[in-house]
């Protein structure tokens, strides 16, 4: 919607709303990349059983035919990671929208803006040919339209006393301001 505040989520690729196949953990040891995807931390190295990881997280694959989705509700979605002579197809909403060829040096695999505000998903699926190869996503950030302009978003949590019989995970507030406020 013209002129309606968004915000952004940022999702992680350990979240469970990410969907990996052929699997999200190899949990051998050593790592199976060919296998499927394996997770792997910045101060640890890819995790196998009984491995604790720290630090920031990726999912990485040399798996050809491997892929993840995210499904989402918004106007935009953003996908982070790497690829190292390894090619993918993504689909949007079912649709193959491009192949790309990436390297070590790109951060953004795929971007989608100005979507209407509204459930999608993101597919990527891997072509990996060379035994070098390989695929690492960090997350996704989405876009959210709230339908309102001159909104703010600030996050707050929901009790027991607010809403439902547990606490919840903070969850977006959107407030209208009028103009009269004084915020531009």
């Amino acid at each position: 919607m013209a002129g309606s505040t968004t915000y952004a989520l940022q999702i992680d690729d350990s979240s469970p709303t990410v969907s990996y196949l052929p699997y999200p953990d190899s949990l051998t040891i050593p790592p199976d990349l060919l296998g499927g995807w394996t997770p792997s931390f910045s101060n640890t190295s890819l995790t196998g059983l009984g491995v604790v990881g720290s630090g920031t997280s990726l999912h990485t694959t040399s798996r050809d035919g491997a892929s993840l989705s995210l499904a989402w509700f918004g106007e935009g979605v953003q996908l982070a990671g790497n690829a190292s002579n390894a090619t993918y197809d993504i689909f949007l909403d079912g649709r193959l929208q491009t192949t790309v060829n990436a390297s070590l040096e790109s951060n953004i695999l795929a971007e989608f803006s100005s979507l209407t505000n509204e459930d999608h998903t993101i597919q990527l699926l891997t072509h990996i040919g060379a035994s070098s190869a390989e695929l690492s996503f960090d997350g996704a950030v989405i876009t959210v339209g709230t339908g309102l302009g001159n909104a703010t978003v600030t996050f707050g949590r929901w009790s027991r006393a607010r809403c439902c019989p547990s606490t919840y995970p903070p969850q977006p507030v959107i407030q209208r301001h009028s103009s009269s406020a004084g915020l531009p």
